[in-house]
């Protein structure tokens, strides 16, 4: 008999577990790192735009006529299976005098170089920072820019 109680609560817990767990919560993926990302606009030579492309570097180079320099960049967040989680991020130059980042909240923003110099740049979202080295010349009426993560 005590083996027929114990064969039937198992049953019974066994039974439960697929009902219980349907009214559990999905997991959220765990931010583990953090990435920024730079947009290209494809022109071809004849004029025809093929579209944005985000381009994942360790280092970015450009240089671009004028006195300033604006791009867009773009924090993107990673689970530990390298998979992208949706990311509210934070911006922030150690040097605005230099550098402007607008909004300086979400997961996009515009990077505008004003002047020449060197600047970092922090990318928070929530326990996980990424830092971003930049680096602004002038030469023969351009500005030339790296950024480095």
């Amino acid at each position: 008999m005590m083996g027929r109680k114990i064969s039937f609560l198992v049953w019974w817990i066994i039974s439960l577990c697929p009902l219980m767990a349907m009214g559990a919560e999905p997991q959220q993926p765990q931010l583990a790192s953090l990435r920024v990302w730079y947009k290209n606009e494809f022109i071809t030579p004849q004029g025809s735009y093929l579209g944005e492309v985000w381009n994942d570097l360790d280092r970015f180079q450009r240089n671009r006529g004028g006195r300033t320099f604006t791009h867009d960049l773009k924090a993107v967040g990673l689970d530990s299976q390298g998979k992208q989680v949706a990311v509210d991020a934070t911006w922030t130059a150690s040097n605005p005098a230099m550098v402007d980042l607008s909004p300086g909240q979400g997961r996009q923003v515009k990077l505008t170089i004003k002047k020449a110099g060197k600047s970092a740049i922090l990318v928070n979202a929530g326990k996980v920072t990424r830092k971003l080295t930049v680096k602004a010349a002038y030469r023969k009426g351009e500005m030339l820019v790296e950024i480095t993560q």
